[in-house]
């Protein structure tokens, strides 16, 4: 017994030694980096995109017409740190050369720290406006067949950069609704299809929300979703030209399919005004054939069928053979038909914005 009591003893004592000597550590490292500035690092006088002072070395992206070296520069420049900048030799040589560091130092504890950019200017990309309800939003469920990092395609960043895209392509929607039920759009089909065919090197701007109706996507409405939107695509256009706003919405509004067409015209006029695109193609998608037992989309997809006489340059893709997500009581397309659904949407911008050439390469695949 009294083994026992002396071992348990001895081990609470360890126990104790260890608590007291990692609580020491800890509040030592809490104490030097109070000290220590809180400070972001800024490129040509942009923040880089979720920067913490632990992570250390960057890939940035360029806009396509970059010629000067960028300018890196601190939030915090005050007297309590020393910065030295390396820049990069060029902007088109190695990975080496394109390589700019910057070396921080804190004065009052000679901590130092050191960041590495390493530049990339872009090719021109072609454009994509990707807006509209949940099933632009992406509703399909994400497996691992579609985690991959989509090639060529590059996707806007809330601070209007461009990343290689991957999914979900809606989650820097400035109007989305909750990150997790962001999944499996039309937006990654599309884009797989578009450069498969062509080899461009495209760029998606995504901006949808689940339960939109059209009225809410009116320039002027209160929940500003036209505006938010515009705002993200003009931030867009230094990484090239807008192709195509691809569309799909309507579940909300398949009741009244008689007014519909006149408020999508106006939207569609309103962004073409706006993004100084006046001819810009449109494409809007039908919904989903199933609701209720077949025949709640039907006039709808039959009035969208149409929008070609009442929208210049526009036209839309069908939702014919899709299936649902979770079955048929819901109006939202499941991963694979979201994959397909995408796929119509290239076709359609390969028909209109891509040379023969590219057509005839889309109808033999």
């Amino acid at each position: 017994m009294k083994q026992i009591i002396t071992r348990f003893f001895l081990v609470s004592i360890f126990l104790l030694t260890i608590e007291t000597v990692f609580g020491h550590l800890s509040t030592e490292n809490n104490e030097i980096h109070s000290k220590y500035p809180s400070y972001s690092i800024l490129v040509n006088g942009d923040s880089i995109e979720n920067f913490n002072q632990e992570t250390k070395i960057y890939r940035i992206n360029l806009p396509y017409n970059t010629s000067k070296l960028p300018q890196i520069s601190l939030t915090n420049s005050t007297n309590n740190l020393d910065i030295k900048v390396i820049n990069a030799l060029n902007l088109s040589g190695t990975e080496k050369e394109r390589t700019a560091k910057i070396i921080i130092k804190s004065k009052e504890n000679s901590i130092s720290d050191s960041y590495t950019f390493i530049y990339r200017v872009l090719p021109k990309l072609d454009l994509f406006l990707l807006i509209g309800q949940s099933n632009m939003a992406g509703r399909g469920t994400m497996t691992f067949l579609y985690l991959d990092t989509l090639s060529n395609v590059f996707l806007l960043t809330p601070n209007s950069g461009m990343e290689k895209a991957c999914n979900p392509l809606n989650k820097y929607s400035n109007i989305r609704k909750d990150i997790k039920i962001q999944q499996v759009g039309p937006g990654y089909g599309f884009s797989k299809k578009l450069v498969s065919v062509t080899g461009a090197n495209i760029g998606l701007i995504v901006n949808a929300r689940g339960g939109t109706s059209i009225d809410s996507w009116e320039k002027g409405n209160s929940n500003h979703y036209y505006e938010k939107t515009l705002s993200r695509m003009k931030s867009a256009l230094k990484w090239g030209s807008l192709k195509a706003i691809l569309w799909h919405q309507g579940e909300g509004d398949s009741k009244h399919p008689e007014t519909y067409m006149k408020k999508l015209a106006d939207l569609v006029q309103n962004l073409r005004t706006d993004l100084n695109s006046s001819n810009v193609l449109f494409v809007a998608g039908e919904i989903a054939y199933w609701r209720n037992n077949g025949n709640g989309s039907t006039a709808f997809n039959e009035m969208i069928n149409t929008i070609s006489t009442y929208i210049p340059n526009s036209t839309n893709v069908s939702a014919q053979g899709l299936t649902p997500l979770i079955d048929f009581s819901d109006p939202h397309f499941d991963a694979k038909s979201q994959l397909i659904l995408g796929e119509r949407y290239a076709d359609k911008v390969l028909e209109s914005c891509y040379s023969e050439s590219f057509r005839n390469q889309s109808v033999n695949k």
